[in-house]
């Protein structure tokens, strides 16, 4: 028992690692944030060399390096798988995670991250969940309370293909253990052994009871009505309730058994599908891989069609500046003719008037001569000015002068007259 609980441990830890790849890129994991795709559906089917179910994957790219997978074998059954680039789950906790179509049909998980990056969640059958997720324009990834919305409008063509590709992988029945599962086969060998015992000891106990049963009764009806007989009964009676504790019991080992068979067949079931995720994991380590090179050189030959177009424009600036250049050099050159034009009618105006300069100069220096004689004719005549001034304030001063004296001679002789009169009348008077 020990050692098949051991088993199962190790069987869910197994199945839990194996994730498909599917990148987001951690600086986009934001609440209500959607992711719109960046490459078509890639399309992949594996048929596994060493056995097991073949099967089928649908991948694409989103914006932020994202990958969503589809996986689905020739049963129906499928995954869907989403990696977070960054380690964001403890693999030793259960996280309740939703896939949702579009706003409308949800479906909850109970799992443990694969990885520290990885959920892988196993849809099993459901048809109705994606034929909603082929009518609905996205696919929301909810963590808690945390949703990442996943741009999927052509999911419907995408699943087309998925069923087409699993419907043309041949239907193949499931391998015998390979020598490298010979202690799972132990396992189930010592479970196996274990069960046969319980059977065999439950079948004699059955068979004693019934025997035990009838002879009970048989010795019941045939015994007397003594204290003896009565002690007997009491004791068949004591045995019959013994008898029927030990068919609960029977029924709870059944129960107990069938339920061991049950987890026996889960085991075989899931050692199976382990099998069946470690071919899908390389497979899909495989077509990443792929992808991740055709992405590159995608993105190689988009940089090099980047530095085409680059050089494409800037030839064109180039162009465009040359241009410029040409016609602002054709405009400076005929601007160059005008001046020289210019300057050689300025220099046979100034050939033709030499002799005129020649003839100014002659007349300059003459008028600058006339000019200094001038000049000293000026001082000449400033100084005879002066003189001048100075006669006429002299004359001035003399014509004053005489005029007093004048006036004075004027008055004298008024006197005089006064004086004549007055003695002409002194003499008449005498």
């Amino acid at each position: 028992m020990l050692r098949r609980r051991s088993l199962l441990a190790l069987l869910g830890i197994g199945v839990s690692a194996f994730g498909l790849a599917a990148h987001i890129h951690a600086a986009a994991a934001a609440t209500g944030q959607t992711f719109t795709p960046v490459t078509s559906w890639s399309i992949s089917r594996v048929d596994p060399t060493a056995g097991g179910a073949p099967y089928c994957t649908l991948a694409r790219r989103f914006d932020g390096n994202t990958v969503i997978t589809f996986a689905r074998n020739t049963s129906g059954e499928g995954t869907v798988a989403v990696d977070f680039q960054q380690p964001l789950f403890d693999p030793n906790q259960t996280y309740r995670i939703g896939l949702q179509a579009g706003n409308g049909l949800k479906r909850e998980f109970l799992t443990r991250p694969a990885t520290p990056n990885a959920l892988v969640l196993r849809t099993g059958q459901d048809p109705q969940f994606f034929n909603a997720l082929s009518n609905a324009s996205e696919l929301g990834v909810i963590l808690d309370d945390t949703r990442y919305a996943f741009s999927v409008p052509d999911f419907g063509n995408g699943t087309s293909q998925l069923v087409n590709c699993i419907g043309a992988a041949p239907q193949v029945t499931a391998p015998q253990p390979a020598n490298t599962a010979s202690a799972d086969d132990g396992a189930l060998n010592d479970l196996r052994t274990q069960l046969n015992a319980l059977k065999q000891e439950n079948a004699g106990i059955v068979a004693a009871l019934k025997q035990q049963g009838t002879t009970s009764a048989a010795a019941t009806g045939a015994l007397p009505a003594t204290a003896e007989n009565r002690e007997l009964t009491d004791k068949l009676a004591k045995l019959e309730s013994e008898k029927n504790a030990l068919v609960e019991n029977l029924q709870n080992e059944r129960a107990r058994q069938q339920q061991e068979a049950q987890d026996e067949q889960t085991l075989k079931q899931a050692l199976e599908d382990q099998k069946s995720l470690k071919s899908m994991l390389e497979s899909e380590r495989q077509q990443r891989a792929a992808l991740e090179a055709s992405l590159g050189q995608k993105t190689a030959d988009a940089e090099k069609r980047g530095e085409l177009r680059a050089r494409i424009t800037a030839l064109e600036a180039s162009n465009s500046e040359l241009k410029t250049l040409r016609e602002t050099l054709e405009s400076e050159r005929q601007k160059r003719l005008e001046v020289e034009k210019l300057l050689q009618d300025q220099k046979t105006k100034a050939a033709a008037s030499l002799e005129d300069q020649e003839r100014l100069r002659t007349r300059v220096s003459e008028l600058e001569k006339q000019n200094k004689s001038l000049q000293q004719t000026a001082g000449q005549v400033a100084d005879m000015k002066s003189q001048l001034e100075d006669t006429g304030a002299r004359a001035s001063m003399e014509q004053a002068r005489r005029e007093a004296a004048e006036k004075a001679l004027q008055e004298m002789q008024l006197s005089s007259a006064d004086a004549a009169v007055k003695m002409a009348d002194m003499q008449k008077q005498l």
